[in-house]
């Protein structure tokens, strides 16, 4: 069902009204039109939830390096690749990353999840 290598990546382009959304929910204010992290680690949780892994994934762990800020109305590209896949235990290790439309990395990461279609 998984193969290392496998990979899915979606995009989107926050617009300042977003930006402006999330830190009226949240409480917190972004600055000076830049996405703010958990907007981006939200689009990581996206794939794994919904894509690769897909349905049926639960979080283990993950660990994410913010290394810059996304601006609003640019393009951000996130991503995921199976990087280990141990059956015996139903693990997937991914690789996480988010990058802008000028190809800079705005975040990199891994992610350790369980999903019952390992190994079956």
């Amino acid at each position: 069902m998984f193969n290392i290598g496998d990979r899915a990546e979606t995009e989107r382009r926050f617009s300042k009204a977003d930006l402006e959304d999330f830190g009226r929910l949240s409480g917190f204010a972004p600055e000076n039109g830049q996405v703010p992290e958990p907007l981006l680690a939200g689009m990581i949780s996206d794939l794994l939830g919904t894509t690769l892994p897909g349905e049926g994934t639960m979080y283990m762990k993950q660990k994410t390096d913010f290394k810059a800020r996304g601006q609003a109305d640019e393009t951000v590209v996130a991503s995921v690749e199976i990087t280990r896949i141990r059956e015996d235990k139903q693990l997937i290790n991914l690789k996480t990353r988010c990058l802008n439309s000028r190809g800079d990395v705005l975040s990199e990461g891994e992610a350790l999840v369980i999903h019952p279609g390992v190994g079956n």
